[in-house]
C-alpha cells in the first residue's frame, strides 16, 4: 500500500501525525504513512486545525480544498486534497 491515491484529481493521503512537534514538518514515511509533525496540541480540535492550514500551504490550495476524511481523534488520518497545485518534495508525491 501507498502513503497515497489519487481518485481523479483529488488526492488522497494517508498520514501519522505527531502533534506538540516544535514545528510543523513532514518528515517522511511511517509505516506505509506519511509522518506530519504538527505544532499545535492534540485538544478540541487544534492539531487538526493547524494539520489543515499546513497542508494547504504545502499543497498550493485554498483550505476548504483540504478535508479530513478519516481519523478525526486519531494519529492515523486520511485527508483528501482537491486539485494541488503543487506536490512538496519531501511528500513523496507523483502526480496520477
Amino acid at each position: 500500500m501507498r502513503h497515497y491515491s489519487w481518485r481523479q484529481d483529488t488526492l488522497l493521503i494517508y498520514c501519522h501525525i505527531q502533534p506538540n512537534a516544535a514545528h510543523s514538518a513532514i518528515v517522511g514515511l511511517y509505516n506505509e504513512r506519511l509522518k506530519i509533525r504538527i505544532s499545535a496540541v492534540a485538544t478540541e480540535g487544534a492539531a487538526n486545525s493547524c494539520l489543515v492550514k499546513y497542508l494547504a500551504a504545502q499543497f498550493g490550495v485554498p483550505k476548504n480544498r483540504v478535508e479530513l476524511i478519516k481519523g478525526l481523534t486519531s494519529r492515523q488520518k486520511t485527508i483528501a486534497i482537491t486539485m494541488p497545485i503543487k506536490l512538496p518534495e519531501q511528500a513523496s508525491i507523483a502526480r496520477a
